[in-house]
């Protein structure tokens, strides 16, 4: 069976690439900062994470033995509904952590299975 891991899975499009997996026979692994109830199924592991630390990122990885697919999906959406002139530098450093270092991070910490496995 293959697996998939993916972030930002109990959001809207997250949790809807979860059950697309799933509905195809993989094993998916779902990350994010709370589950989403309606994906508690047999093949489906909900891992809590904080995606903008790597030691978080490294724990989820020491239990997965493989990987075949890796989506990063988790985003700050509600960034869009601020306003630029009044967004602080904490607004734009979470933004630029959940949106572009975690893809960053899961990518490196994940590089090593997927290459085992010829994923992507």
């Amino acid at each position: 069976m293959k697996t998939a891991l993916i972030t930002g899975a109990s959001g809207l499009i997250g949790s809807e690439i979860c059950r697309e997996f799933l509905l195809n026979g993989y094993t998916v692994h779902g990350v994010d900062k709370k589950p989403n109830p309606s994906l508690s199924q047999g093949n489906y592991h909900f891992h809590k994470c904080d995606i903008s630390s790597e030691a978080d990122i490294k724990n989820v990885a020491k239990k997965l033995k493989s990987l075949d697919v890796l989506i990063n999906c988790a985003a700050r959406t509600d960034l869009t509904f601020i306003p630029f002139e009044k967004m602080t530098l904490k607004n734009w450093n979470d933004g630029i952590a959940t949106n572009l270092t975690a893809t960053f991070l899961f990518s490196k910490n994940f590089m090593k299975q997927l290459r085992k496995s010829k994923g992507s």
